[in-house]
């Protein structure tokens, strides 16, 4: 947890410990971050924190 906001989680999930029927995808709750409006509303959302992302 971050010292600055304590009350948030974060969930690290390694695919070789996961069973692949543990998790489910929520219809209409995820976004594809490769191109087009997902990644557009990530890279908005990302720099009102200051935060670049630099591609390979």
């Amino acid at each position: 947890m971050s010292n600055h906001r304590n009350t948030d989680h974060a969930y690290v999930l390694f695919g070789d410990r996961v069973a692949q029927t543990a998790l489910e995808a929520i219809p209409g709750q995820g976004r594809i971050f490769a191109a087009g409006p997902d990644y557009d509303w990530l890279t908005d959302y990302l720099s009102g924190l200051n935060i670049k992302i630099l591609m390979p």
